[in-house]
């Protein structure tokens, strides 16, 4: 069972190295516009899932996450 997280939590257990790894999963799609959601796994191995949200505000959030993980090795 995964652990419902916001983005902004999901943020900040990023920027403190507690992430460990990330998918993005695909909630519904209507037209032009795409539901998404990130599903992670932190450091203790829990799962963690955000709110599915629209395919554009994914593609930013993923990007702040490929830049904490490069600035934590």
């Amino acid at each position: 069972m995964s652990r419902k997280v916001t983005i902004l939590e999901l943020e900040g257990l990023a920027i403190n190295n507690l992430v460990k790894s990330y998918t993005v999963s695909e909630c519904s799609s209507s037209g032009k516009l795409r539901f998404l959601k990130i599903i992670a796994r932190d450091i203790n191995d829990e799962e963690l899932e955000t709110e599915c949200i629209e395919q554009e505000r994914i593609g930013r959030l993923i990007a702040i996450l490929a830049s904490y993980r490069s600035w934590n090795k």
